[in-house]
């Protein structure tokens, strides 16, 4: 290994080929004298950059403790427009930070942008750590230059020649010809594994067909549909052998279809943001046709509390609306197709609606005759806050689940906003998915902007959304939040007191990492109870409350208090009769209180701490 690699931070760019093997050398990229490193430029000019020549020639640059830093390369020409690749040769990291890689043009202007984010403490070999993907798109032919903006650390520039070329381009359908019930599906989720480092990445179908761009590496690959549990595949999978000399690779063609005998169609209501008083809030409306029949012309009935909300617009449009419901007819809903429509409410102003009520939606989606008639019906209940953390995880399952329910999807939510005072370019969100899911059914769902997933080492998922320009809060509130939904089965070896934990960390461009709540789902035998109504086991006042919060309960029992994101607060007894919770250290705003008696009754109810 090069004694640079032994610094802090080092990233070294091996040089790479255009199609038809054509090389575009950076000027100056060897550093093998000094005066090479005066052809780079440094800014801001205080920070300090430097010839280093200690078993390796690089350029480095110490900007440790402070601020963003920027390494721009002399010009250079490309000749050929077409998609570009960078490939990293070596590195280690010395944060999760991320840098930004640049083509500049002649304009100053940033064609295109790609984060990167590496591991800490790693040191991995060429072609490509974490087979980062680092793509320009749409590269017209022209002179540029290669900027890196840097965090506050000390960087090499090790002395390999640096070149930027097309990556491999793996692509196919699942509407092959041979299909006997062909489709033209749009977001399928496929996947390509590569069996050398067990990484995977993912993308999604458009009318039927998919591409994958793959950083220039050879090796052995597995492409596969994502397997929901209700698919036959034919085939399976294909496996691929990718060399150093061929770009493309074409026609890797699958037929899908249902396991399912019939229609069976679903749906599902997910909330894009939170409830607050006062504020829009937008919900996406999934269904999806599971069996292996096309269905006729159906209909989805929504319904919501119109005492607490307005509806005001739709996605597609309703084929009737009344005071509290909504219907959209469809029709043709093909075998696995998914679609969605997009909704908006406003939440009433208090006193109307204050923080600590639910907004509850039912309604279904027929044929209700269907094959699998429970997946039909709507019921979806979300709590109204007030101030809250933009940044946040969430499984909408709810933090508990029922041993029936072991093995089935859990589907999670990931919030970021961009509470800076500028644009963010790019956005990385990075999550460990927990040992007791089943890794492989990891099955991606929707994104409030474009982006490209990767799983690595069995269970790093990482979300890359590269050149959104996700707005500041400061100036477009509405505009500065993103989200992710992605689904997930459970292991159907978890058993009762398991527990499911989620946590991301979000990259806004350069900046360290905004670390979310954790959620934890249990397994648990006593959810089927929880409707019971408060006052046969307890009745809890004031609520809202200042510092204490009585109970009196009619028999012994012992509590658990949660805030909104599912984290435990507190735990104690109960005895029968009237005791006293202190809730003094709390902050104001709204939580949840289990109870679970010494006779086996459970309940939950929300209080609000002033």
């Amino acid at each position: 290994m090069k004694k640079a690699l032994l610094i802090i931070g080092i990233i070294s760019l091996l040089s790479a080929q255009i199609s038809q093997s054509q090389n575009v050398p950076i000027p100056s990229s060897s550093f093998t004298t000094a005066a090479d490193v005066a052809d780079w430029t440094v800014l801001p000019s205080t920070v300090s950059n430097s010839w280093f020549n200690g078993g390796c020639q690089s350029i480095f640059v110490d900007n440790l403790g402070n601020p963003n830093a920027t390494v721009t390369s002399p010009i250079f020409g490309i000749g050929a427009d077409g998609f570009y690749q960078l490939e990293l040769e070596y590195g280690i990291i010395y944060t999760g930070t991320p840098a930004i890689f640049e083509l500049i043009d002649s304009n100053n202007a940033a064609i295109s942008a790609t984060t990167i984010n590496t591991v800490a403490g790693t040191c991995t070999g060429w072609p490509n750590p974490k087979n980062s993907l680092l793509v320009f798109s749409n590269i017209q032919a022209g002179n540029y230059q290669l900027r890196i903006t840097i965090p506050s650390c000390q960087f090499f520039l090790d002395g390999a020649s640096l070149g930027i070329h097309n990556p491999k381009i793996v692509s196919g359908s699942i509407n092959a010809a041979s299909c006997s019930n062909p489709n033209m599906l749009n977001n399928y989720p496929m996947k390509i594994t590569n069996l050398g480092d067990n990484s995977t990445s993912f993308t999604s179908t458009i009318n039927g067909n998919y591409t994958f761009l793959l950083p220039n590496i050879t090796g052995n690959f597995t492409i596969e549909p994502v397997n929901s549990g209700n698919l036959i595949s034919t085939p399976n999978s294909i496996n691929l052998t990718i060399d150093a000399t061929t770009n493309s690779y074409l026609n890797n063609d699958f037929c899908l279809e249902s396991n399912i005998n019939g229609v069976d169609v679903s749906t599902q209501l997910i909330s894009q943001t939170l409830a607050r008083p006062g504020f829009d809030v937008d919900y996406d409306l999934i269904y999806t046709n599971n069996g292996n029949i096309t269905t006729g012309s159906e209909s989805i009935v929504l319904n919501f509390d119109a005492t607490k909300m307005t509806y005001l617009s739709s996605s597609i449009t309703p084929s009737n609306i009344s005071s509290n419901s909504i219907t959209w007819n469809y029709s043709n809903l093909t075998p696995l197709e998914i679609r969605n429509i997009t909704l908006t409410f406003n939440i009433f102003t208090p006193p109307t609606v204050n923080s600590g009520e639910t907004l509850n939606f039912t309604g279904n989606i027929t044929p209700l005759t269907d094959v699998n008639p429970s997946n039909n019906n709507i019921d979806f209940d979300q709590p109204v806050v007030n101030a809250y953390d933009p940044n946040d995880v969430l499984c909408i399952e709810g933090d508990q689940i029922t041993p029936a329910q072991v093995g089935d999807d859990l589907t999670y939510r990931i919030r970021f906003q961009n509470t800076g005072t500028a644009s963010a370019v790019n956005i990385i969100v990075k999550t460990t998915l927990d040992q007791e899911l089943d890794w492989s059914t990891f099955q991606p769902l929707t994104a409030s902007h474009s982006y490209t997933t990767s799983l690595n080492n069995g269970n790093e998922l990482t979300y890359t959304f590269n050149n959104i320009n996700l707005e500041d809060s400061t100036t477009n509130e509405p505009n500065s939040h993103g989200w992710i939904f992605y689904k997930i089965k459970s292991k159907s070896t978890a058993v009762l007191g398991d527990d499911f934990e989620a946590t991301a960390n979000i990259y806004f461009d350069y900046n360290l990492p905004i670390t979310t709540n954790t959620y934890s789902t249990v397994v648990s035998n006593t959810l089927s109870t929880e409707n019971l109504q408060h006052e046969d086991m307890w009745i809890l006042y004031p609520n809202p409350a200042l510092e204490e919060l009585f109970v009196s309960t009619k028999q012994n029992a012992t509590y658990s208090l949660y805030d909104l994101s599912g984290k435990l607060l507190k735990t104690g007894s109960l005895k029968e009769g009237v005791n006293k919770i202190d809730i003094s250290q709390l902050s104001n705003g709204l939580y949840v209180i289990k109870g679970l008696s010494s006779s086996g009754q459970i309940t939950k109810q929300k209080i609000y701490k002033n």
